[in-house]
């Protein structure tokens, strides 16, 4: 059933945490900056969002700011770690608690699929 292509559980558990762990950062960064305007060297269009053309290629070009505004912001507040994590442990700790859980229900998630693997690798026995 397994072969060299496939991917152990514990594989996937621990790319799913640092999934979740990476995006966690972006959202605490950006709750952070949010919180103490900082200046950016991003500029976002602050037109009225009126005057905005609906469509397509509209959505994807706010799509792609708003992507390069959370790399950006996560990025730029690697050095304030210790900060944010602070900030956040006193004003804000529901995200550190949503995030917690999340890692926890991977952990759940991957240690409840290691016990499924482990029944079904037993033959199966009927009952008598």
């Amino acid at each position: 059933m397994s072969s060299d292509s496939d991917k152990s559980i514990t594989w996937i558990v621990t790319a799913v945490m640092i999934v979740i762990a990476v995006f966690g950062w972006g959202f605490l960064a950006g709750s952070y900056v949010g919180a103490h305007p900082v200046e950016r060297k991003i500029q976002v269009p602050t037109e009225n969002v009126s005057s905005i053309r609906v469509g397509r290629e509209s959505v994807i070009t706010v799509g792609i700011a708003a992507s390069a505004v959370f790399i950006y912001t996560a990025v730029t507040q690697l050095p304030n770690f210790f900060t944010v994590i602070l900030w956040h442990l006193t004003d804000r700790i529901w995200l550190l608690v949503l995030l917690l859980l999340l890692e926890v229900l991977a952990v759940a998630g991957g240690w409840s699929l290691k016990q499924l693997e482990q029944q079904l690798a037993k033959p199966y026995q009927p009952r008598r």
